[in-house]
């Protein structure tokens, strides 16, 4: 049996890629929509339009629904750290001291981004998904210690108080929809979301 030059071998490994093998050996063959290398077809897959697909985080954050939502947020929490100033533990005031920086730098970072190429914007909703699970984290911590310390209430309007646990529950929850939301017109107004901290200076009242 004669033996096959090297590039004879890879002409019928053309040949067989492209369907045409089939044929040779009685069979029908097979229409193919490209006889391209797969090399060729994974680097198209590859390109930079779809190797990163960038959140919509940054967008969701500077919506108007999504930009109240952290302004509501930032205010909720100034106003329980004045309210708590005497009354709570130094350990719950501390941790929400530090809630209160993380969204203030949270707000900075969004409202002085410039927006970059989508390899940039890609990382960049990366870290801040990652700052929303850190303060999510953080309040989950607080809770902890609320619960441990008893039943810490705050002060809202003249008449009535709120328990912190749910005012720290909804400002959790407000996170959580924006780090979760692909879609911000999906979003509940802040309002509806901090409809218990209506009482608050600076919370917008329910609709």
């Amino acid at each position: 049996m004669p033996r096959l030059s090297f590039f004879s071998s890879l002409n019928w490994l053309s040949a067989w890629g492209c369907g045409k093998s089939s044929a040779a050996r009685g069979r029908p063959s097979r229409t193919r929509g490209s006889c391209r290398p797969k090399i060729e077809q994974l680097e198209d897959r590859l390109t930079p339009s779809n190797r990163l697909t960038p959140s919509n985080l940054y967008e969701t954050l500077t919506s108007p629904v999504g930009a109240s939502y952290l302004s509501t947020a930032s205010v909720v929490l100034d106003d329980v750290s004045a309210d708590l100033e005497d009354v709570a533990p130094p350990a719950v005031l501390d941790d929400i001291h530090h809630l209160q920086d993380d969204m203030m730098q949270l707000r900075d970072s969004v409202n002085e981004h410039e927006v970059g190429s989508p390899q940039e914007e890609a990382a960049y909703s990366r870290q801040l998904k990652g700052d929303l699970r850190d303060m999510e984290q953080d309040i989950t911590h607080v809770l902890a210690e609320v619960k441990a310390g008893g039943g810490l209430r705050v002060q809202v309007g003249t008449d009535h108080s709120v328990k912190l646990a749910r005012i720290l529950k909804d400002v959790r929850g407000a996170i959580d929809s924006l780090e979760d939301t692909k879609d911000p017109a999906k979003l509940r107004p802040a309002s509806v979301v901090f409809k218990a901290e209506a009482g608050l200076p600076g919370v917008p009242p329910p609709l």
